[in-house]
């Protein structure tokens, strides 16, 4: 058996979540690791929702650390508290590519018998997140072919409510977008109504897909051990910009090293890149090319 098997042998991890995201999670984990995964659903939307009933207080990162948090003091009231995963993403703009949107995926893992914790992050072009307003069906229901719909569903509400807004979520036929439309449309000033991609990973494929993808990485990270005290995880925590300029040898902004840790003890490792590169095309210069 691998090593990480055994490590991981007869031991359960739970994925705090309300959106059916260790569909996503435990093939991954169970291919991989070995590691028997399974639900664990919390009421994660006390830390915020897509739709800013509840607005997230926290940092993305912070939200997905207090989602295990609240899942571990739930697991801990019955002796069952072993491995614990919280997922928490955000969508936009793209930061960097103008027209383009974005998902920031989190993924974190905390091992409470072996006292250590690890998270993963990576930002996402693969995703349909969208929303507009709109004042005629008909344009609506072309729009959001493009979005996805019906396979992904869609989030209804009124633009400018006349009184407590009423959000209709879930929204994945026709007939019920047609019907949460004209609701929307009667209960707001303008008489616009705002449409979004429902983001919640069960009600979103390609979202699902992007976590199944950064569980994959994450599992990957998981099976090194370090070469220390031995703790699953071992990995870069650290890139190293300044690889110098073949031409003048002024640093630049590509990777000169990764450094790697361990997610329990002290032990790193400053590593060369793995296409031994030493020195970079004066094209990626900002002195020979500004």
């Amino acid at each position: 058996m691998e090593k990480i098997k055994e490590y991981f042998k007869n031991r359960t991890c739970h994925v705090a979540s309300l959106h059916e995201k260790h569909l996503a999670i435990a093939p991954v984990f169970a291919s991989i690791l070995g590691l028997n995964t399974e639900p664990f659903p919390i009421n994660t939307d006390l830390l915020g929702t897509f739709t800013k009933e509840v607005e997230r207080s926290l940092s993305p990162m912070l939200c997905a650390k207090e989602k295990c948090l609240m899942a571990i003091d739930a697991l801990s009231l019955h002796g069952q508290a072993d491995i614990v995963i919280g997922s928490e993403a955000s969508f936009g703009p793209h930061p960097y590519l103008p027209f383009s949107a974005a998902g920031h995926e989190i993924l974190y893992f905390i091992d409470t018998k072996n006292h250590f914790e690890l998270s993963i992050q990576e930002l996402f072009l693969k995703t349909n997140f969208a929303f507009d307003l709109f004042d005629d069906f008909s344009l609506l229901n072309k729009a959001v072919e493009n979005w996805g719909f019906p396979s992904h569903a869609l989030i209804v509400k009124a633009h400018q409510p006349k009184e407590q807004n009423t959000i209709f979520k879930g929204i994945s036929t026709l007939d019920a977008l047609y019907d949460a439309f004209i609701q929307s449309k009667s209960l707001s000033f303008d008489q616009k109504v705002s449409v979004e991609t429902d983001m919640r990973a069960h009600k979103n494929p390609t979202r699902m897909e992007t976590i199944r993808e950064l569980a994959t990485k994450f599992a990957i990270r998981i099976k090194n051990f370090c070469p220390s005290c031995h703790t699953p995880g071992f990995g870069i925590i650290e890139t190293k910009k300044g690889l110098p300029c073949d031409e003048c040898s002024f640093p630049t902004d590509l990777n000169l090293s990764l450094l790697f840790g361990c997610a329990k003890c002290t032990y790193q490792e400053d590593r060369e890149r793995e296409d031994q590169k030493r020195s970079a095309d004066p094209r990626y210069c900002p002195m020979c090319n500004p």
